[in-house]
């Protein structure tokens, strides 16, 4: 994730070259086809956008529940991550939990 920042618009070509590189990585795909990446970003943009509806109409807050968030030693860098102020960390989240829930995951351990 060191080429994106949270809450980055999908329309950033980093954003969908980090979704192409988890795809390789999780699922094993060497060039996964733009199809299945078109799914991913879209999956990410529509947990952004709705997280962001929801931010601004007080639905959701900003806060990462607690089995969430970054402290103590599994921050990276010792740095905590207790706040998720544009949503994009739960946008990641939902992609990466989408990939982890593909057979290709599963069954690869």
């Amino acid at each position: 994730f060191g080429a994106v920042e949270p809450g980055m618009p999908s329309t950033n070509p980093a954003v969908r070259d980090t979704i192409v590189e988890l795809h390789r990585r999780m699922l094993g795909e060497t060039e996964p086809t733009d199809a299945d990446a078109d799914v991913t970003l879209a999956l990410y943009e529509q947990v952004l956008t709705a997280g962001t509806v929801a931010l601004a109409n007080g639905q959701a807050v900003a806060a990462l529940p607690t089995h969430c968030a970054a402290t103590g030693v599994t921050a990276r860098d010792f740095t905590e991550i207790t706040e998720d102020p544009n949503y994009g960390i739960r946008a990641w989240m939902a992609v990466v939990s989408y990939l982890a829930l593909d057979p290709a995951f599963i069954y690869s351990w």
